[in-house]
């Protein structure tokens, strides 16, 4: 065999061993290939599916969004009317505000005027209240002068018909003390007249008070003869100053040779040392 053959197997060989590696990484490389084609096959397929799906999910969102933009075109054509409406309302009421506006400031001015044509009446209406406040003050007192007036004049009225009482009853008193007294002067005389009468059978009984006491609204008062001169309970006395009448007393306790009793009616000061004198 010659140097050329062998060259030409050797290369034939080194071809051989070239090719068969060649030909592995093709065999390995394609089903590389066609399990990446299969894979991107499948997201194709769910691309499509989903694209499918937002077109569905986009028309329905168009007819949301058309239906949606009609109803806000609706409302939004209702506020305008409405704003028009209340356009022309707000512009009535403006115009009216500034008729009142005008008509305030008209009376404003004419109450300014009124004010200052009246300053005069306001001193003479001040003056006036001041009259009035002083008026009313006076009546008051008045009438507090008038209420302590009448007061006064009912005790008084009272006072004095206590006092016409009281007079009537002292002048009945003193009748029947004249009349004792008569009688005591007419036993007096006649005892002084007749020698036959012993002088202890002379019908009076002297004394003078002793005592003299305030008990409440009673005055009491003792007195120095008792039962051994012939004073019983129930006695009565004449109070007197010589022949000054001054009241009358009421025995209602009697000791021996003391008494106490009542003032019943007094005309003057009773004091210890007065005078007392009994009739039978």
């Amino acid at each position: 065999m010659g140097i050329l053959t062998k060259i030409f197997v050797v290369l034939v060989a080194v071809l051989s061993v070239a090719l068969a590696a060649f030909t592995a990484t093709y065999v390995k490389n394609n089903a590389t290939v066609k399990q990446d084609h299969d894979t991107l096959k499948a997201q194709l397929v769910r691309a499509d599916s989903a694209a499918a799906i937002a077109t569905q999910a986009k028309a329905r969102l168009e007819a949301s969004f058309s239906k949606t933009r009609g109803e806000l075109d609706a409302e939004i054509g209702e506020l305008r009317d409405e704003s028009s409406d209340l356009s022309g309302q707000l512009k009535v009421q403006v115009d009216k505000n500034a008729a009142l506006q005008s008509d305030v400031d008209m009376k404003g001015s004419q109450l300014q005027q009124a004010i200052a044509g009246s300053e005069q009446q306001a001193a003479i209406i001040a003056t006036l209240r001041d009259e009035l406040k002083e008026a009313r003050s006076k009546q008051l007192k008045f009438e507090r002068s008038a209420t302590e007036l009448t007061d006064a004049l009912q005790r008084k009225s009272t006072e004095l018909d206590t006092a016409v009482e009281n007079i009537r009853l002292l002048k009945e008193n003193i009748a029947d003390l004249q009349t004792q007294l008569e009688e005591s002067r007419t036993q007096t005389t006649a005892v002084a007249a007749g020698p036959d009468l012993p002088i202890g059978d002379v019908p009076q009984v002297r004394g003078l008070i002793t005592a003299v006491k305030m008990v409440g609204e009673d005055l009491f008062v003792s007195v120095n003869v008792g039962s051994n001169d012939s004073v019983a309970p129930g006695m009565e006395f004449m109070i007197h100053r010589d022949d000054a009448y001054l009241g009358s007393l009421e025995i209602s306790k009697v000791d021996l040779n003391s008494s106490a009793g009542r003032v019943t009616l007094k005309t003057g000061e009773i004091v210890a040392g007065l005078e007392i004198t009994a009739s039978f």
